[in-house]
């Protein structure tokens, strides 16, 4: 039996996850072989120090010098094992594309370096994966477009694979949340906000979520029972809760008479559009546009306003009214001065409708009720019913 000192030597190129590359070129100095199945075969190699280069997708991967056969130091053994697996510099290129907070958000990527000229893609969960590459700098851009204000952003990063890692790309996106407020702060329940192609309506605390939006500047329409509360354009550049105040005023109005006592009253609130009505002695309305409204306040359903005037909500935040009402007082004498101190008074108003009898029986007769400021008809009479 003749040895010779020639080896069959089959190497196996693995990538940094240890998966084997199909179709890698393998050098033993100036001869190659292709990784067919991931193994690339050199027959009849003789002992020896070669250069090693693995060459994947036009890229040169791995160089590195290795010895073939026994050697006194570098291998006394002689053994030559039956496959040679080398880790090459190649991996995968992991992008994960995110609004402004870091929050997975659906892209269109284009992709230009090694093996991938101009490649392209939509993940609707903005993760991207190119699995094999070698590992060296790739141009990556991620774009969304924004069917809500018609609007497209896109950021190009230069980034490498790796071992699985994922590298993000963050586009200029905000999650958008908008609090609408009257003049004096309170939340408008039920305003309508129009902002490009998007339409919605505020909550009960006044809160609006228009979703992921592009940095830039918008124009925003805001409107209460059909009238226009605000119209400007507003700035988009982070994920905040926006308040924004409107022209639109909440009403709460205390009614007291002259004598600075609260006075339940009926009134009643006309608009352009709306009309408010109730009793007591405030006159509270939900968000109203801040507009002319005209107010009546009735002592009693049948009987003529009162008080009649325009008023505007934010000239009336936390107002008060005064009501021209108050005690009558009578002092009933006779001709010669003495005061009358038996029988009875009546007094009528046409304006207001109204007939009170008073029972007089000290020198100054008072009214049980607080009555409107008015012309009255007084009669005087005696206990026997005669007129004086």
């Amino acid at each position: 039996i003749l040895k010779t000192n020639l080896y069959s030597v089959r190497i196996i190129p693995l990538d940094l996850l240890d998966r084997r590359l199909v179709g890698a070129e393998v050098y033993l100095n100036r001869v190659s072989s292709t990784s067919k199945e991931g193994v690339a075969v050199f027959p009849l190699v003789p002992v020896g120090n070669f250069t090693m280069r693995v060459n994947w997708m036009g890229k040169e991967v791995l160089k590195k010098w290795v010895w073939i056969g026994y050697h006194s130091t570098l291998n006394p053994s002689g053994v030559v094992p039956d496959e040679i697996p080398v880790t090459v510099d190649v991996g995968d290129l992991v992008v994960q594309a995110s609004d402004a907070d870091g929050i997975p958000i659906g892209a269109y990527f284009t992709v230009n370096g090694p093996g991938v000229e101009n490649f392209e893609k939509y993940q609707n969960d903005g993760l991207l994966v190119i699995h094999q590459l070698p590992i060296v700098e790739y141009q990556v851009s991620a774009k969304n477009y924004s069917i809500i204000v018609d609007r497209e952003v896109s950021v190009t990063a230069s980034l490498k694979p790796s071992k699985g890692e994922a590298s993000l790309i963050k586009l200029p996106i905000h999650n958008v949340d908008l609090r609408i407020l009257t003049i004096d702060k309170k939340p408008i329940t039920g305003a309508v906000l129009k902002i490009g192609r998007l339409v919605t309506t505020t909550g009960p605390d006044g809160e609006a979520a228009l979703g992921v939006i592009p940095s830039g500047r918008y124009d925003l329409t805001i409107t209460l029972d059909g009238e226009k509360i605000f119209a400007d354009s507003i700035i988009i550049e982070k994920s905040v809760i926006t308040e924004l105040v409107t022209k639109a005023c909440s009403l709460r109005i205390a009614v007291r008479d002259i004598d600075g006592e609260p006075k339940s009253v009926y009134w009643s609130l006309v608009g352009p559009r709306k009309e408010y009505g109730g009793y007591g002695d405030t006159i509270e309305t939900p968000p109203l546009p801040d507009e002319y409204y005209k107010l009546s306040i009735r002592l009693s359903q049948e009987a003529p306003a009162i008080v009649e005037k325009n008023i505007k909500p934010s000239e009336m935040i936390n107002g008060v009214i005064l009501v021209p009402v108050s005690r009558m007082r009578i002092a009933a004498k006779w001709s010669f001065g003495e005061p009358l101190l038996d029988g009875y008074i009546v007094i009528r108003s046409e304006t207001y409708n109204l007939t009170r009898t008073l029972t007089i029986v000290a020198q100054v007769t008072e009214t049980s009720e607080k009555l409107p400021l008015a012309e009255y008809v007084i009669k005087i009479y005696l206990p026997s019913g005669q007129e004086i």
